[in-house]
């Protein structure tokens, strides 16, 4: 049933159909810690805690890295919240020795702990950068939520720990 088209010389490459993939970070979600079937903050919070729980892979100080978590998943909105957003208190006390980074589903936000903010100096930006935002609470202190390149500070720290990392042969 094989159908044979003579391209008379020309050529013809397979294209690949998809509406919108970033190829790299489905891989690297592999990787990482998956939150895309959390039903809710706690269970993000409670996937990162047991996650924490391998010293050997996450010893104190080990960035942890999750990738997927979307608020509009989840069965209820998550309590405080900034804007619909989750604030960071639940996740740091799950995490206070790990720098802790948890990439949104569409890979435009990221939710870091208190660990991952000092260490990229999150408390020291008084304005949001050009081109992101870093939500605040009422009294104007980071929620943990950034958006587009207000991650960009976490990134670059998380690089840093990589490169003074030991690799193994």
């Amino acid at each position: 049933a094989t159908r044979t088209i003579d391209l008379q010389g020309r050529l013809t490459i397979p294209g690949f159909i998809d509406g919108h993939g970033h190829f790299i970070p489905l891989g690297r979600m592999k990787l990482d810690l998956d939150l895309s079937a959390c039903k809710s903050w706690e269970d993000v919070v409670a996937r990162v805690a047991d996650a924490l729980a391998d010293k050997k892979r996450y010893p104190t100080g080990r960035w942890l890295i999750g990738r997927g978590w979307h608020q509009g998943k989840w069965d209820k909105p998550p309590v405080p919240n900034v804007e619909g957003y989750p604030v960071h208190e639940k996740l740091s006390q799950a995490s206070p020795a790990n720098p802790v980074l948890l990439i949104h589903g569409t890979g435009h936000m990221g939710m870091v702990n208190a660990k991952a903010m000092q260490i990229a100096k999150i408390g020291d930006f008084p304005r949001d950068p050009k081109g992101g935002r870093i939500l605040r609470d009422k009294d104007g202190k980071p929620t943990g939520a950034l958006r587009e390149t207000a991650v960009d500070a976490i990134y670059r720290a998380y690089e840093r720990e990589q490169a003074q990392r030991p690799r193994k042969e």
